[in-house]
């Protein structure tokens, strides 16, 4: 190693002060050029409440289709849509009460 500091005319002392870092006043190590520290991390949802969500979405476009269909006056395809809507809304309910509270969603 020496000696290819040697080729490159670097001596040893030299290459040592161009590897160290000038010291900063608050003596923190910046990562990826932020200021201020790292950012706050957003706290990942759970797979219970990201399930949830995806049937709190499904009711709402069941409820537009059963809108749809008693404006085209298909009740049937009303009735549907509108169990639809229901059973996601409850499906969601139980996710979010969790195991213990499984029984109350379905006792009400």
């Amino acid at each position: 190693m020496a000696a290819l500091a040697a080729a490159r005319g670097i001596r040893p002392a030299e290459r040592v002060e161009a590897l160290e870092a000038p010291p900063r006043a608050d003596d923190q190590m910046r990562l990826f050029g932020i200021e201020g520290g790292a950012r706050p991390h957003r706290r990942r949802t759970g797979r219970n409440a990201r399930m949830a969500e995806r049937l709190d979405q499904m009711a709402l476009v069941a409820e537009r289709e059963a809108a749809s269909a008693r404006r085209h006056g298909s009740d049937i395809d009303a009735r549907r849509a509108t169990q639809r809507a229901q059973d996601a809304r409850r499906a969601a309910a139980m996710l979010r009460a969790g195991p213990r509270g499984v029984g109350s969603v379905l006792a009400s």
